[in-house]
C-alpha cells in the first residue's frame, strides 16, 4: 500500500548490497566529478564539480526553494520542463558545493541543457548512494 506522505521515488528504494566507500567513489557523502558539455554552439563548458548528498534539512530547504521557484504555484500549473529546471536549480543550489567560476550562479546562464548536463551528474550521484531504481 502507498504511504501518502513519502514519495513514490522512495517507497521502492531498498538498500542492497552496500559497497565499501573506498570502492566506488559515488558511495561517498560528498562526490566531484567534471563536466565537459559543449553546447549547440560549440562552446565547451568544463569545470570540475563536487557534489553533496542532503541531509534532511536539506531536503526541505529543497523543497522550500522548489517552491518559491514555482512562484507557489502547483506542480501541474508549470510545464513538465519549467518544473523539472526549478527542481535542478534549486537541488544544485543547496547541494553544489564546489563549482568554476562560470557556475558559481547557475541562474545567470541561458542554455537549460547544461543546466541538465550538470544536473545528471549530481542526480546519478544521489540514485547510487540511495541505490534508487535497484531491486532488492
Amino acid at each position: 500500500m502507498s504511504n501518502p506522505l513519502i514519495s513514490p521515488i522512495f517507497e521502492e528504494a531498498a538498500p542492497l548490497n552496500v559497497a565499501s566507500p573506498e570502492n566506488d567513489p559515488l558511495d561517498n557523502p560528498e562526490y566531484s566529478f567534471t563536466l565537459k558539455y559543449t553546447d549547440a554552439r560549440g562552446k565547451l563548458w568544463e569545470g570540475l564539480f563536487k557534489v553533496k548528498i542532503p541531509t534532511i534539512a536539506e531536503q526541505q530547504a529543497i523543497n522550500q526553494l522548489h517552491a518559491q521557484f514555482n512562484d507557489g504555484l502547483p506542480m501541474t500549473a508549470l510545464s513538465p520542463d519549467g518544473n523539472a529546471l526549478n527542481r535542478a536549480m534549486a537541488h544544485m543550489r543547496v547541494c553544489l558545493i564546489e563549482r568554476p567560476v562560470w557556475a558559481k550562479d547557475l541562474s545567470k546562464l541561458s542554455d537549460d541543457r547544461l543546466i541538465f548536463a550538470i544536473y545528471t551528474e549530481v542526480v546519478a550521484h544521489y540514485e547510487h548512494f540511495f541505490r534508487l531504481g535497484e531491486s532488492a
